[in-house]
């Protein structure tokens, strides 16, 4: 069915409960095309949107000479005097106004600058309209004169917005990812607003906008170097209210020190560990075998496994001794691992991977049209992969893109590069003007899902870890719908909600979960792959060490007596 040749009757606008749909969109071309909708039709648009609070979007509105004299668009709108021009002057910036913050969301009142010329071709004229129109998106030039290019009409109990035509962009030649930037941010933006604002609970959307600092490398110590204070980070944290995750080596254990330990134990809402690498000895997990003008040695996949166990290991014995938690996540030192290594971190139930790569060694990129746009990458061994941005000014913009379509803000240093950056950052973001969350990088993963609303009330939700708690902060209990990729790469060995053994189903690659979630509650999903620990205990210095397959029994064999000798000089420390 197309507006060619289908006439418009409400009918046709009603929803399978008989209620007007909440958001329409029509293309200016179409809508001012000769013959192609008559008055009544436009009239029956009107009235949804002045009457039943519908919703409407007019794009690609072009100059006056392309499309007539937008005779249809005026009658929508009461015939206000708007003209649409070229834009004659080079700009650099965008503004978005404040008019309508559950519009624009996260972009509120931001102006954006982008590296290059962006390349729009009309405004709006809406200098001689009445006070009915409001300017939501601006272009802005050199000598900061501001060419409007989304607007909203508001008549009645309904909203128009029109958004003005855009120079060559199409998805259907290019993913959306590619798009989601600051110099084509007319692109998507306008129409991703409009249908966010339209439906609201009804798109998929997380509430809550998370953010990290990840510093790598440090030991858990105060080093005479001073590269890194512990002390002065608490004392930062306190001031500006931002939490930390120390991506740990796991090597490092053995240097632990009581008094650090002690400081992330009196302050876990602040402090956190997660694990980068085992040895950090070069790029550790590089390609398995390699070819004439590879950077770094290969790293085969039995090397790789080992090191993850041996990681495990250490990290379960600093955590059994001293009582130190860490988060299973894996940030790779150097970059991100071949495919493989993927499926070895799912087998020994790890929640995800965190780095600034996407596409893991000798892989292809995913080309899916919304790829890299949620909170996670499944394209790969069906394992979570996570994006984080390098500690740099000219990244934080990204911030706004991320939460805007609700994944959380991961920014990262290492422990020899000047921390002033990171408070500058900080800073900005807590600047911003919508609530910020700051949390360790298990709390996030454990809480990285999107849900929607349906027309019975229910939600459906996107899973990606394998360990999730999903909330259900209405006043009403309601039943989830609960949705995640899985190829079954790795067996399941058992899922539990709060604990207790749980029914699901797979089918077609992805897993099912039903359950019932009582208002302001929560509920927690686990699903094992594997052992969850390595390590059963540790009794009168004997360690119960799990085997769970024969190439774990040979790590074991490898690692145990060198094991017995790091731990025994930790309890001596």
């Amino acid at each position: 069915m197309t507006i060619l040749n289908t006439p418009l009757t409400k009918e046709i606008f009603f929803d399978s409960n008989g209620n007007y749909y909440k958001a329409i969109y029509i293309n200016s071309y179409n809508l001012e095309q000769n013959g192609l909708l008559d008055k009544e039709e436009i009239s029956l648009l009107k009235n949804m949107v002045d009457n039943f609070g519908v919703k409407l979007l007019i794009s690609d509105v072009e100059v006056d000479d392309r499309h007539g004299m937008h005779t249809n668009l005026k009658r929508l709108i009461n015939n206000e005097n708007i003209n649409i021009l070229n834009i004659e002057n080079a700009c650099y910036y965008w503004n978005f106004s404040d008019e309508l913050p559950l519009l624009t969301k996260e972009f509120t009142n931001q102006k954006l600058q982008s590296s290059k010329q962006i390349k729009n071709n009309f405004t709006i004229n809406t200098y001689q309209s009445f006070n009915n129109i409001k300017v939501i998106l601006s272009l802005v030039d050199e000598q900061n004169l501001s060419y409007p290019i989304f607007t909203e009409f508001k008549n009645g109990s309904g909203e128009i917005f029109i958004q003005s035509g855009n120079i060559d962009s199409s998805l259907e030649e290019e993913q959306m990812y590619t798009l989601y930037n600051i110099e084509d941010l007319s692109v998507l933006i306008p129409m991703m607003m409009f249908i966010k604002y339209a439906l609201n609970d009804e798109c998929w959307h997380n509430d809550h906008n998370y953010a990290n600092l990840a510093i790598d490398d440090p030991f858990l110590s105060e080093s005479s170097k001073k590269t890194l204070s512990y002390y002065d980070l608490l004392s930062k944290m306190e001031i500006y209210g931002f939490h930390t995750t120390i991506g740990f080596i796991a090597k490092n254990w053995v240097f632990s020190q009581k008094e650090i330990i002690k400081l992330f134990l009196q302050n876990p809402d602040l402090f956190s560990i997660v694990i980068h690498g085992n040895n950090h000895d070069g790029y550790e997990f590089y390609k398995y075998s390699i070819q004439k003008g590879d950077e770094y040695e290969a790293r085969s996949i039995d090397d790789q496994e080992y090191d993850i166990i041996q990681a495990l290991f250490r990290m379960e014995l600093h955590k059994i001794i001293k009582g130190i938690p860490f988060d299973k996540i894996m940030i790779f030192p150097y970059g991100i691992s071949p495919e493989d290594t993927l499926v070895l971190l799912k087998k020994y139930n790890f929640k995800a991977t965190v780095n600034s790569q996407d596409t893991p060694l000798d892989s292809t990129r995913g080309t899916n049209y919304d790829y890299m746009m949620y909170q996670a990458v499944m394209n790969y061994a069906n394992f979570p992969v996570i994006t984080r941005n390098s500690l740099s000014k000219d990244r934080l913009p990204f911030s706004l893109f991320d939460t805007f379509i609700d994944k959380p803000i991961l920014y990262y240093t290492h422990a020899n590069e000047n921390f002033s950056d990171s408070i500058d950052l900080v800073k900005q973001i807590n600047g911003y003007k919508f609530p910020i969350e700051w949390k360790s990088l298990g709390f996030i993963i454990k809480h990285l899902y999107l849900e929607k609303l349906n027309d019975d009330n229910s939600m459906d939700v996107k899973m990606y870890t394998n360990n999730l708690i999903v909330s259900n902060e209405s006043d009403i209990d309601r039943i989830y719908h609960i949705k995640k990729e899985e190829k079954l790469n790795v067996p399941i060995i058992n899922l539990t909600v709060n604990g207790k053994k749980y029914y699901y189903q797979i089918k077609d690659g992805i897993l099912y979960l039903d359950i019932e979630i009582n208002a302001k509650s929560s509920i927690e999903i686990k699903i094992i792959y594997g052992s969850d620990s390595v390590i059963e205990k540790i009794k009168d210095d004997i360690f119960i060490i799990k085997c769970i397959t024969p190439v774990m029994v040979e790590v074991v064999k490898r690692i145990k007596n060198k094991f017995y000798r790091e731990a025994k000089n930790f309890l001596s420390l």
